[in-house]
């Protein structure tokens, strides 16, 4: 048996819980009975879900939650949930014959792991460096508590399945670096490549137009970016630099939702861009038709470990735009593409809004080189299956 393993899974929605899903269907295609290990949270607070389901032969496991009462209790959450990660390990293993552990969250994978069970943790992030808040003056407790109590605590587990995991794995190289200088050098990081649902992000026209799904003019060329309203997502440097085009036949879509929101609005509303820059929320079903009606995939993050969403982009057809590597952006766009898939520039909003401009007056000769680039990157290098077949191997 294959097990998969994080702390959420459908219906929650993000880039951890596609990648169960694809890689469970893969093993599944090659033979293998899958088991997917998770938390019972519902999407609803203080709400579970079942605690075994099975889809599409793939058997769902759910360990149960704790649920702090108080702010206080943030702290013992993840010691309690380890325990009961560690006796639905323990079922597991006393029923079936566990080739492999793929964890992607430190609970479940120091669960398994204090059972001698061998783990490879796939790494989608260092938990310093995403669990942020911010204190408002000295009487906010909470967030005083959470900043120096819960987060380091965080870290500390975090660390201790880097160091014992029996392989740690990484999509970038940016990612590697970050995880030997927060867990130390010793921790050998191995290198794999992500993968792409071909079957949802491809070439297929959709049946219908611009305007009936983005509610834009047909003839507009559309820039789209894909992310959560976050600071580390640097939206507003896309919203600043289309401001500057000189192309008006052109509109600008974000998909996405989060903290940033209103901040974006007023920052359209400033720039007079309210016809032409779409705010569109959370997407949850037929987010392919976003990438597919446009024609420019805009990647402004400064902090991104790997990019998911470039690789939709790709995968459809689309030029990137995006920010090189540097001390100021710490992305992996320099490890995913270079001039032959669009435009990789220094962090210049001027030149952003250059690159943008450029492609609106691109030939079509020019712009299908491009794109048969990107498909072609795709298929070599970022397949589910790849990834299922490296995670046997190693």
């Amino acid at each position: 048996m294959i097990v998969l393993t994080s702390n959420k899974y459908k219906p929650h929605f993000g880039g951890i819980e596609n990648s169960l899903y694809f890689l469970s269907r893969e093993y599944i295609a090659l033979g293998h009975e899958v088991a997917i290990l998770v938390d019972d949270r519902s999407l609803e607070k203080n709400k579970r879900l079942s605690n075994k389901d099975f889809e599409d032969k793939v058997m769902i496991i759910r360990y149960k939650s704790y649920f702090p009462k108080f702010f206080l209790d943030h702290l013992i959450k993840p010691i309690i949930d380890i325990h009961r990660a560690k006796i639905e390990f323990k079922k597991l293993k006393s029923k079936h014959n566990i080739e492999k552990i793929l964890g992607r969250n430190p609970v479940p994978i120091l669960a398994a792991l204090s059972l001698g069970l061998q783990v490879n943790y796939l790494v989608p992030g260092i938990a310093k460096t995403q669990l942020k808040v911010s204190i408002k003056n000295f009487l906010d407790f909470k967030n005083i508590y959470i900043k120096n109590l819960v987060i380091p605590f965080t870290s500390y587990l975090q660390k201790k399945a880097l160091q014992k995991s029996t392989n740690v794995l990484a999509f970038s190289f940016n990612m590697k670096n970050q995880i030997q200088d927060f867990a130390g050098k010793s921790v050998a990081v191995k290198l794999v490549n992500a993968g792409v649902d071909s079957s949802k992000f491809n070439l297929e026209t959709p049946d219908i137009d611009k305007q009936s799904f983005l509610g834009v003019p047909n003839n507009h060329f559309v820039f789209l970016t894909v992310g959560r309203l976050v600071k580390d997502k640097g939206i507003k440097y896309a919203v600043e630099s289309f401001s500057k085009i000189k192309n008006t036949n052109s509109s600008l879509i974000i998909v996405g939702e989060g903290i940033e929101r209103v901040s974006l609005e007023n920052q359209i509303d400033k720039l007079g861009l309210k016809s032409r820059v779409k705010l569109v929320g959370k997407v949850l079903e037929n987010i392919e038709t976003y990438y597919k009606l446009s024609d420019c995939f805009v990647m402004c993050s400064i902090m991104e470990p790997f990019g998911q969403t470039i690789l939709e982009g790709l995968a459809t057809g689309l030029p990137v735009i995006a920010w090189k590597s540097s001390k100021e952006i710490q992305t992996a766009t320099s490890e995913i593409i270079d001039e032959r898939n669009g435009f990789i520039i220094d962090f210049d909003i001027k030149k952003m809004s250059e690159c943008m401009q450029e492609l609106t007056e691109m030939d079509s000769r020019e712009y299908n080189i491009l794109k048969s680039n990107n498909v072609k990157l795709i298929n070599e290098k970022y397949s589910w299956k790849n990834l299922a077949l490296k995670n046997l191997d190693i």
